[in-house]
């Protein structure tokens, strides 16, 4: 009981940490031009097997890494803009996870329940 009480209170002092956290100016400050990249991570809660969808006004490859609570990294995967990319986790515990997909300016990170 006291490791979920202590998972559960370090994902809601992270959560709450995200949600504070100020966001850039621009994603592509400095660049002369701002990207645009819509984030999609689906069915969530899922059974263990989701996708996740880019899409981006420009053909752009991402590194993905799905991280569980601890930080350790699950998957990870090349991906595509505007393509849609399957994950499986149905063999990794219940739980939370996080998926980041890191830009050449901004890391996003998506919250993903396996049930």
């Amino acid at each position: 009981m006291k490791i979920k009480h202590l998972l559960l209170t370090l994902l809601t002092f992270w959560s709450l940490a995200m949600i504070a956290a100020p966001a850039p100016a621009s994603p592509a400050e400095g660049y002369g031009f701002t990207l645009s990249l819509e984030t999609t991570v689906y069915p969530n809660p899922s059974t263990g097997i989701f996708y996740l969808n880019l899409r981006s006004d420009e053909l752009r490859t991402y590194r993905v890494r799905v991280v569980n609570l601890i930080g350790q990294t699950i998957a990870s995967e090349e991906v595509s803009s505007n393509t849609r990319t399957r994950f499986d986790l149905s063999a990794k515990p219940k739980g939370v996870y996080f998926v980041q997909i890191d830009t050449e300016s901004e890391q996003i990170i998506r919250r993903v329940i396996i049930q």
